[in-house]
Parts: structure tokens; sequence; C-alpha cells
């Protein structure tokens, strides 16, 4: 029977802070794609204006982001 010890399951516990960095950077972009895509739809329409545009990519940027440096950093990754 083969044991772990300790180091081994810390190694294989998450992904650690450069993984949760890496993730948010990745998660951002596509929260900014994403919020920019929503805000030419609305300008398409005619359901838009500047401040709602700011707001929506703002918003959908941190949520992704957030997300993205979550899963990161839970991730078992290296």
């Amino acid at each position: 029977m083969d044991v772990l010890n300790e180091q081994e399951l810390m190694d294989i516990n998450g992904g650690g802070l450069v993984s949760g960095i890496a993730g948010g950077l990745l998660g951002g972009g596509a929260g900014f794609l994403g919020g920019s895509a929503a805000v030419i739809a609305g300008y398409t329409t005619g359901n838009m204006n500047g401040e709602k545009a700011r707001a929506i990519i703002k918003d959908t940027t941190m949520g992704f982001a957030g997300a993205g440096a979550l899963a990161g950093g839970l991730s078992p990754l290296p």
C-alpha cells in the first residue's frame, strides 16, 4: 500500500496563489469581453448610455475575475 506523505498532500491540495492570480487575470479578460459584447448590443438597440456601459463592464470584469481566481486557487493544477 502506497501512503502519501504530508508534502505530497499539500502539493495536490490546490493551485495556490499563482494559479489564483492567473485565473483572475483570465477571468477578468473574459468578463471584459463579455461585458463589452453586452454594451455593444445595448448601443445597437439604443438601450445603453455611458453610465450603464461603465457599470456593466466593471461588474462583469470583477465578477469573472473573482470566479476565475476562485477556480484557479482551488484547482489541483500547478
